[in-house]
């Protein structure tokens, strides 16, 4: 669980980046209006900032990372507690 709950967390912090930068992108975008840097660019970083919005709802890559966390850690306590002979844990 514990490989689960890193691979989660990855994908989130990796998504949630890639979703402030495009979105930081688009006022950046914006403010470069010219002949040659058209409206479809600002349109595309609102577009990527959608998808993967809608990515992480969907997903729920944050909630799947706490909840495998919480297992593995668990699991570890109670590995501990069975393999202690004399009941108690140090």
């Amino acid at each position: 669980m514990d490989r689960k709950s890193t691979t989660n967390q990855r994908w989130f912090k990796r998504l949630r980046f890639a979703e402030i930068v495009a979105a930081a992108a688009i006022p950046f975008l914006s403010a470069l209006q010219t002949n040659s840097f058209p409206d479809q660019d600002c349109d595309r970083c609102l577009g990527v900032r959608c998808v993967i919005a809608s990515l992480l709802g969907l997903l729920q890559l944050q909630v799947h990372w706490i909840e495998y966390r919480a297992i593995a850690e668990f699991a570890q306590k109670r590995e501990i507690f069975v393999s202690d002979p004399d009941g108690t844990l140090r």
